[in-house]
């Protein structure tokens, strides 16, 4: 366990002096004829090239998350991503120049302490310099400079401390979140459909018809639309045709065995104690019923993850797997001798022995390496069917001598299917005009298309003889909401008036105690709102599609803010309110610190950054 952590340890220390690295190395653009350190200067500190890289790394790989799929750096140029990551570094270069201009410092014992105490760059014997040497080493540092680096660094943090540490505490803030989002109502609320009129939607007479038609054949018009020529091909398409050589199925099978051929596994759980004694004491008490497994945890002054060895083989656990893998679930094992002294092993799982041939996964390996394959062949032929569209071939030309398959579609933003549930086909057919030329854009699944706009339709309203059928379920549509809505108003009239005999005939639903933060099945989508907006004794109307719902608000019960769980919410959320007080605070500094700079951008050496990044990054 020891070596586990020095080794954890270690690596942390790596990824920290790594990040450290990004506002201190020097960056060799190869090809750029010099060496770039920064690419500016606030208040003449200079803007670290690499945090500026790093920066935009992080926020191109936020986005990639939400997306869930990557993106080029143009694709994080056009969202604006490097702008931002620029804003952030002059930000933080502007704050660690202020806080150099005002004398904020601190002194060599803290630096110390952040880095002998900090964990980092401990072993099993505490601080190991030897590792911290190596660290900085691995990272192109010198003591210095890092220890620079975290002098900095704290010297913005005790200016943070200095402008939000008069920050009061936001006392009648929680206390306002609190009643607010403690509040319940009791509801009381019918929902009226086509069945609970007197009598059902009748059709309409050619007269009502033509007469509503006359006033809303608009809401029946066509949109306009584009009629786009297409070529498009996706690795769909070609998969099946993709050849893939068997030895390469096989190679990648024992590649992946470790995957496939699983032998038996536990999970388990080892504590280590220091002596065989120690050990027999606990594994006495646990079985006297004295004690459990997660107090011995916390008496050796661990925690379960510090313990939890997850899912191991008999030949991880060495000497101890007979024992461990003879018990069942929920057994406490032990004492074992293990290399690391006596052990205590708690059995939270079994997990059988799995084996998958390699007839079992070679339909999912032939289609793995069928589509990885056929994405490249479209890598391939993008270049071809540029060069076909730049000399002029037209997109019926290209298809012909290619595998591109050709189509047409009128496009609206109602279209959604075929190459039209892509949305890079989607934004492309929105923003074409007569003036473009085709040429290949690429698509999520590694396909591509290219389009041509061949004429623009202009709006059509059509005649009532067209959509004869959509008007008159429009029609029957209106007067429903009609018939309902002036239903609706009766009942709420009568119970306002005290007249709860209007519900007798009616499904009515009751709910009380109903919190802010609840959800209600089958209500309209602003009923919780509404609810909260409504007087008690009023009532409100709530049209819902082809039904509308009739709410009454019963009463209200105030939250309850007495009681140790209430005030342990009030501080959490008086602790949030200054919290955020303190952001925006210290927000307003920076912005005004930003504003007042001197700030010094190279554009020069951003657009190395960028040639980089697009080079070696993406």
């Amino acid at each position: 366990m020891a070596e586990k952590k020095k080794n954890a340890s270690r690596t942390a220390g790596y990824i920290i002096i790594g990040l450290a690295a990004v506002g201190l190395l020097g960056f060799g653009t190869g090809g750029f004829g010099t060496n770039i350190d920064s690419i500016g200067s606030v208040d003449g500190r200079d803007v670290s090239y690499r945090a500026y890289q790093e920066t935009l790394r992080q926020q191109i790989a936020r986005v990639e998350q939400q997306f869930g799929q990557p993106i080029s750096f143009p694709q994080a140029q056009a969202l604006g991503l490097d702008a931002a990551a620029r804003q952030q570094v002059i930000a933080r270069t502007a704050l660690e120049a202020e806080a150099a201009e005002r004398g904020l410092s601190v002194g060599d014992a803290n630096i110390r302490d952040q880095i002998v105490e900090g964990g980092t760059f401990s072993g099993p014997g505490g601080f190991d310099r030897d590792f911290y040497r190596e660290a900085l080493r691995r990272a192109g540092l010198t003591e210095a400079e890092y220890e620079a680096s975290l002098r900095a660094e704290s010297a913005a943090a005790l200016l943070r401390a200095a402008v939000t540490g008069g920050t009061p505490e936001a006392t009648t803030y929680g206390e306002a979140i609190a009643a607010y989002l403690g509040e319940t109502r009791d509801l009381l609320w019918v929902t009226l459909t086509e069945q609970d009129l007197a009598e059902p939607i009748p059709d309409p007479t050619d007269a009502e018809l033509s007469a509503w038609f006359d006033e809303n054949a608009d809401t029946l018009a066509e949109p306009e639309k584009k009629r786009i020529t297409y070529a498009w091909i996706t690795p769909d398409m070609i998969v099946d045709t993709v050849e893939v050589d068997e030895a390469r199925l096989r190679e990648l099978y024992d590649e992946r065995i470790a995957e496939y051929v699983q032998p038996e596994r536990r999970i388990v759980e080892r504590l280590i104690f220091p002596s065989e004694e120690a050990a027999q004491t606990a594994a006495d008490a646990i079985a006297a019923g004295d004690s459990d497994f997660e107090a011995a945890v916390s008496d050796r002054g661990l925690t379960l993850a510090d313990v939890d060895m997850g899912d191991v083989t008999a030949t991880t656990l060495g000497s101890a797997a007979d024992p461990v893998f003879a018990a069942e679930t929920g057994d406490i094992v032990g004492p074992v001798e293990t290399p690391l002294g006596p052990a205590l092993f708690r059995v939270n799982a079994t997990l059988d022995a799995r084996e998958t041939s390699f007839e079992d996964a070679r339909a999912d390996l032939r289609e793995e390496l069928a589509y990885a394959r056929a994405r490249r062949l479209l890598d391939d032929a993008e270049a071809q069917i540029d060069d076909l569209l730049i000399g002029g071939a037209t997109l019926e030309e290209v298809a012909s001598e290619t595998d591109l398959t050709l189509g047409t579609i009128d496009y609206d933003p109602s279209v959604s299917d075929d190459i039209a549930a892509y949305d890079t086909f989607r934004d492309a057919a929105a923003a074409v005009t007569a003036d473009d030329f085709p040429e290949p854009v690429r698509m999520s699944d590694g396909g591509l298309f290219a389009l041509r706009l061949d004429e623009t339709i202009p709006p059509r309203t059509p005649n009532l003889s067209e959509v004869r059928e959509e008007a008159i379920a429009a029609w029957q549509t209106d007067q429903l909401r009609s018939a309902l809505g002036a239903r609706a108003t009766e009942i709420a009239t009568a119970l306002a008036s005290g007249e709860d005999t209007v519900l007798a005939d009616l499904d009515v639903t009751r709910q009380e105690g109903q919190s802010r933060q609840g959800f209600i099945d089958g209500t309209p989508p602003e009923f919780l709102t509404t609810a909260f907006e409504t007087d008690p004794g009023d009532t409100a109307i709530l049209p819902d599609g082809d039904r509308t719902v009739v709410l009454r608000v019963e009463g209200i019960t105030p939250a309850d803010l007495t009681g140790d769980e209430s005030a342990a919410r009030l501080a959490a959320l008086a602790q949030q309110g200054t919290q955020a007080i303190s952001d925006d605070i210290f927000e307003y500094f920076t912005t005004s610190i930003v504003t007042s700079a001197d700030i010094n951008i190279n554009e020069a050496a951003v657009g190395a950054v960028h040639a980089n990044f697009s080079a070696n990054v993406r």
